[in-house]
């Protein structure tokens, strides 16, 4: 039987017909598959490095700081900071009376001559108390100075709290996030709590307790060393730092004075000074414990650049003029000068003054005990560091500052 259907190849055989069509495209889309691809290559290289094709976000803008022009600066922080209220509460010596489950460490502490020790095995509660009469009325915050030695022991803490006690009620403050080595503990006021929404007599506290308990099948051990109340932190209105825990309010000879501690980075500048390069700068220090401490100058804070004139502890006299900046063999601490004060030992609470003369690359260090008669010790010829600020220092130590003195 004649079939009179007319022949139509692309319905005979669809799937040929449109694979050579999907081949046709396929051959068209292939260029411009090879040219996005050769451009997003060229991206990803830029981007590899410091340049890039496309705006980014994340590009670091250009940082300036304004140079300070002022031909002298002079500032006594113990005038300055005379109304800012400091009340010591604890400096946790044997002799102050705390009971429970406790021992005292002569061999770290940051003040005085101990630190309390509070030890915690398998969840069970150690606690100690203090009973002292105390008005905390005009204090906003309360500082607790803790150390911990070993990682097993900041990660074995179950439950750290600061207890405070008055007739009408406690209230407590939970402390976490305790790291190792010395930590300074900030307990604002108003994050105090009370189970029972009982309220708490600040200006008539009569008992203080510090709980410690560790975790399952393990053992924990924190060592207290100052609890103290401060009213205000007005300090960071005038000094500038990557930690401010290094800074702090100590009643020292009778009065509120400024303390720069070796506690979570030694390092201060004053923030007004910025960009100076030949000037001369003196600083009344009063080292409070054994450790470096000094003066800066050309300092940058963000990275802690300079030079520094540092002695190296109380009960010694030796000294050393060094610069941090660039790495040189690995390190970026390279000593420029140092000796000794044969005739003279550095002691603790008595007062010495510092002095940094900077011109050009000339550095000049000066000592003096009275403050109008110096002595240069230190001299070194450096040029690395152009410009920065001027500062403090200190290394697993503390001093009180006075007063500084700066002219250009």
């Amino acid at each position: 039987m004649e079939n009179n259907q007319s022949t139509n190849p692309s319905l005979i055989n669809p799937t040929i017909s449109n694979t050579n069509n999907d081949k046709k495209n396929i051959a068209r889309f292939i260029p411009f598959v090879i040219f996005v691809a050769i451009i997003a290559f060229v991206i990803y290289l830029f981007n590899d490095g410091s340049i890039s094709l496309l705006p980014s976000a994340e590009t670091q803008k250009n940082v300036v700081e304004m140079k300070f022009t002022d031909k002298t600066y002079k500032t006594n922080f113990t005038e300055k900071y005379a109304q800012s209220k400091t009340l010591e509460i604890s400096g946790f010596e044997d002799n102050e009376g705390w009971n429970g489950d406790v021992s005292y460490e002569d061999a770290n502490y940051m003040e005085g001559l101990t630190s309390l020790s509070l030890v915690s095995k398998d969840k069970i509660t150690t606690s100690t108390i203090l009973e002292k009469k105390l008005n905390l009325e005009d204090f906003d915050t309360i500082k607790l100075l803790t150390f911990v030695a070993k990682a097993d022991d900041a990660d074995n803490i179950q439950s750290l709290v600061v207890r405070f006690a008055s007739k009408e009620g406690i209230v407590e403050y939970p402390i976490v996030n305790v790291k190792v080595g010395w930590n300074i503990i900030k307990m604002p006021k108003d994050k105090f709590f009370s189970d029972d929404k009982r309220t708490i007599n600040w200006s008539n506290i009569e008992k203080i307790q510090i709980e410690l308990t560790s975790r399952a099948k393990s053992k924990t051990e924190v060592l207290f060393d100052r609890m103290w109340a401060e009213s205000d932190d007005n300090f960071k209105d005038d000094l500038k730092s990557i930690n401010y825990d290094n800074l702090a309010y100590k009643n020292f000879n009778g009065k509120n004075q400024l303390q720069l501690w070796g506690v979570g980075g030694g390092y201060s500048v004053i923030k007004k000074i910025t960009s100076v390069r030949n000037f001369t700068y003196t600083v009344k220090i009063d080292p409070t414990k054994k450790g470096a401490f000094g003066i800066s100058g050309r300092h940058d804070y963000a990275t802690n650049y300079g030079y520094y004139l540092v002695f190296d502890s109380v009960d010694a006299g030796s000294w050393r003029l060094f610069k941090i900046g660039k790495p040189v063999n690995k390190t970026s601490t390279i000593v420029l000068d140092q000796g000794s004060i044969n005739n003279y030992t550095i002691e603790k609470n008595k007062p010495v003054w510092l002095r940094m003369v900077i011109k050009g690359s000339k550095i000049k260090g000066y000592f003096s005990t009275d403050g109008s008669n110096f002595t240069q010790i230190a001299e070194a010829n450096d040029g690395e560091i152009k410009s920065g600020g001027v500062g403090f220092y200190t290394a697993g130590s503390s001093m009180i500052i006075e007063n500084v003195e700066f002219s250009q």
